[in-house]
């Protein structure tokens, strides 16, 4: 049996077989600001997108809602509008309605994004969430969202991403690693959470991530956040798809 890795936080995971479940569960939102860069600011950038698509009575999807955080201020900035937040791990989203529990107009589902009957929507917000998609899954899923998403309404991605070339590919992932040691987690730590992930996210480059978005029926499609290889799209629907 694979030994397991400590990865920080108080979360262990085996080598290939990360899961957002257990301790890692009602660690995450920790977890998440030290590993992520501006972990916090892309939440600030989507919450202050979505006034431009999400009308009353509408309805908001967060795609991987994890512990609910972004759900929560989603649903706060418009009462008015069904926000349900969306994910397969049944830990996270016990966290999540502990989380939302006095927070109208909100629901949680337990379910996979990749079989789920998604409604009508304003807007759907997928937070680092399609990265852990299976490649050869990720663009059906991408296509059932863009069916979901009203003409004139908006999808909101956040990824990890490939470098166009391994040069600096190799500057960021050293930057990346900088990045959590002043986060104070050690470099076995680091090392640990690298071997958990070995092919459970598989990012792709920001011109992949592009061109899928717009075959999934979004006529425009522009980067509103990047740091080193983390970006945030802002894919809208046209008025006539």
């Amino acid at each position: 049996m694979s030994e397991a890795l400590a990865v920080g936080d108080g979360i262990t995971a085996r080598p290939g077989g990360w899961r957002f479940s257990g301790a890692a569960a009602h660690h995450f939102d920790e977890h998440a600001r030290r590993s992520i860069p501006a972990y916090d600011l892309g939440h600030d950038l989507i919450v202050a997108l979505s006034d431009f698509f999400v009308r009353p009575g509408g309805r908001v999807y967060d795609v991987g809602c994890s512990t609910g955080a972004l759900t929560g201020r989603l649903a706060a900035r418009h009462p008015a509008a069904t926000v349900v937040g969306v994910d397969v791990e049944p830990d996270m989203t016990a966290v999540a309605r502990l989380r939302l529990a006095a927070v109208p107009g909100v629901e949680v589902v337990d379910a996979d994004a990749a079989g789920y009957d998604f409604g009508p929507a304003d807007l759907v917000v997928a937070y680092y969430t399609l990265q852990f998609t299976p490649v050869e899954q990720r663009a059906g899923l991408v296509a059932r969202l863009g069916a979901a998403v009203r003409p004139g309404g908006a999808l909101i991605v956040f990824e990890k991403t490939l470098a166009a070339s391994a040069r600096v590919q190799d500057f960021a992932a050293q930057a990346y690693v900088e990045h959590k040691l002043s986060g104070g987690y050690s470099a076995g730590e680091i090392l640990a959470k690298a071997r958990s992930l070995r092919g459970v996210l598989t990012p792709l480059s920001s011109a992949q991530n592009v061109v899928m978005l717009r075959r999934a029926g979004f006529e425009c499609v522009e980067i509103v956040h990047r740091h080193l290889l983390f970006e945030g799209y802002l894919a809208v629907k046209g008025a006539g798809a």
